[in-house]
């Protein structure tokens, strides 16, 4: 699939959408579909990378992914596995997936809330016909 096709949903397909902008891409994260070839790039290009599904929108089977010397460590919520190798990383991670679509993402620290991750998101949307104008739409999640 190349990178001007909109054949994706969910996460990838709006990474998609907004690349297309230029003027956006400086801000936007490293983000590939989950592949064995983009896993092993990513965690090549990247210190930390996270590994979530492309629909979802709960924080549901996220795996964070980092790299410690000669291993690589994946925390999922608060448990941590290590591994000495990016295949045993990325085997472990497919057998959890079960052919659920995710993405690969560059890893940003976050602000944190009595040590959770706190992150705000506004989404703009025009609404046609019906509702004409724009919406703003608040998510807690």
């Amino acid at each position: 699939m190349g990178r001007t096709e909109m054949k994706s949903k969910g996460k990838e397909k709006m990474y998609l959408a907004l690349s297309q902008n230029s003027s956006l891409i400086p801000y936007m994260l490293y983000t590939e579909h989950w592949s064995k070839w983009n896993f092993f790039r990513a965690v090549s290009k990247c210190d930390s990378i996270v590994v979530k599904p492309n629909d979802s929108l709960k924080a549901r089977n996220v795996y964070f992914i980092s790299r410690a010397e000669n291993k690589y460590i994946v925390q999922i919520n608060d448990e941590k596995f290590y591994f000495p190798t990016r295949e045993k990383v990325f085997d472990f991670i497919a057998v959890k997936a079960n052919n659920i679509p995710f993405i690969i993402q560059e890893y940003i620290n976050l602000a944190k809330i009595e040590g959770r991750p706190f992150v705000a998101r506004v989404i703009t949307q025009r609404r046609t016909h019906a509702l004409p104008g724009w919406q703003l739409r608040i998510n807690s999640e």
